[in-house]
């Protein structure tokens, strides 16, 4: 399966890069397993879908 660009848009997501924020309130950011299970998915489509822009952020996060 060819890509000509990537699909994920993710939102927050629990890294280090967050740490200097302080503590966000529980569902504020996806886990690594969330945004994989997403990138998962779009991959696994059948042939003749193309995913083309994935948006993944968590429920708390506004647009």
């Amino acid at each position: 399966m060819g890509r000509g660009r990537d699909p994920d848009r993710p939102g927050r997501v629990e890294t280090p890069f967050w740490d200097s924020y302080g503590s966000l309130p529980p569902g504020h950011l996806l886990t690594a397993g969330q945004l994989a299970d997403s990138v998962v998915w779009a991959i696994r489509q059948p042939a003749g879908v193309d995913v083309n822009t994935v948006v993944v952020r968590p429920i708390g996060q506004p647009n």
